[in-house]
């Protein structure tokens, strides 16, 4: 027996053990971590375990298989006019009807309806940086003056997407992003920024207004106005980025 016949054989039993009524038409061998191919409309992909390589299974709408030979989960069978100018650097995009799309080598393999309240915002256009999430679903928000602004919305810490626009996904509730300990939004326009802070001052902190850090035992610690916003543990840093590196 050839030995291609013989890694055929292997694969066909290795997926047929892992993926009940897997028949892997092309007699593909699972013999790379990371390999993908569309069975129908089941997606495979070449998964690494303690046995060795085996098939996983991901049930698609659509499966479909781009130039590349890369297959992945679509919304449809054919490439999308939206999605010709898009890259892995910038997936995202909008429609006309107030959908945020996200794409990959040429298909649409996401579309998210924005609120009625929000709006499908594209931050390609000169005024806005480009970045990896170049459209988003957010809502007018003037304290936005660039994408790098943090503020408070009630007890949430709120991201903003782009100039003037919040990102109606970043919006994390205080005591749930900070921990029990935290939760309570403190912001400061002055500075643009925002944290959820305990609801007592840490005395070892400096007071406001100041951005300070000091050392519990190994453990960095830091602060923002005399509230506690973070801790390091330096035993797991790099002793050239943190404070209180053991000696």
């Amino acid at each position: 027996m050839k030995i291609a016949d013989v890694k055929q054989m292997l694969g066909a039993i290795l997926c047929s053990a892992t993926l009940a009524g897997c028949p892997v038409s092309a007699g593909q061998s699972c013999s790379e971590y990371g390999l993908t191919l569309c069975e129908g409309k089941t997606l495979l992909t070449c998964s690494d375990g303690e046995g060795g390589y085996y098939w996983s299974a991901t049930d698609c709408s659509v499966c479909v298989t781009a130039a590349s030979g890369d297959s992945f989960c679509a919304v449809s069978a054919t490439p999308s006019d939206l999605c010709k100018d898009r890259s892995a650097d910038l997936p995202y995009t909008c429609d006309s009807n107030n959908v945020l799309v996200q794409c990959h080598e040429g298909y649409e393999i996401e579309r998210s309806q924005c609120d009625a309240s929000a709006t499908c915002v594209s931050t390609e256009t000169p005024e806005f940086p480009v970045g990896y999430f170049n459209a988003f679903c957010g809502t007018e928000e003037p304290r936005c003056e660039n994408n790098f602004v943090t503020f408070c919305v009630g007890s949430q810490l709120g991201h903003c997407g782009a100039p003037g626009y919040l990102r109606v996904d970043h919006r994390f509730e205080c005591s749930l992003l900070g921990g029990a300990g935290r939760p309570i939004c403190l912001d400061d326009s002055t500075i643009s920024e925002a944290y959820c802070v305990p609801p007592e001052t840490n005395p070892k902190c400096a007071p406001a207004p100041s951005k300070s850090s000091h050392c519990d035992g190994t453990v960095e610690v830091d602060c923002w106005d005399g509230y506690e916003v973070g801790r390091s543990d330096c035993e797991d840093e790099e002793p050239i980025y943190c404070l209180c590196a053991p000696s």
